[in-house]
């Protein structure tokens, strides 16, 4: 179970299957990878499927409890930056999609189309 610190966070998130980078980004109240367990089976063995908990989600510790997109979006980034991820296929549930969309305005060079 690993965790990665970003900024006033340590991010939990899993790390299945090798490959081109897919970024699960789950909804409000959710976790990572319970949102999208139905997916791991269908991509685990061709993508390397990332699923963090988001800041105030899951197991994901530090920050306040009181977060926008934007800066959820930043922590994707930065999350994407600190495992050396240039560039990944963002996917997103509810609250998840609004993040996916900030992420790819922040930083379009980094997101899939």
């Amino acid at each position: 179970m690993p965790y990665i610190k970003i900024n006033d966070l340590n991010m939990f998130y899993e790390d299945i299957g090798i490959g081109e980078p897919i970024i699960f980004i789950h909804g409000s109240l959710s976790r990572g990878i319970t949102a999208f367990a139905s997916q791991i089976q269908a991509f685990q063995f061709s993508n390397r499927c990332l699923y963090p908990d988001l800041r105030g989600h899951g197991n994901t510790s530090g920050g306040e409890y009181r977060w926008t997109s934007p800066q959820l979006a930043e922590d994707i980034i930065l999350f994407m930056d600190r495992l050396n991820i240039p560039r990944a296929h963002l996917v997103g549930h509810s609250m998840g999609g609004d993040i996916a969309m900030y992420c790819a305005i922040l930083e379009p060079r980094q997101s899939c189309p």
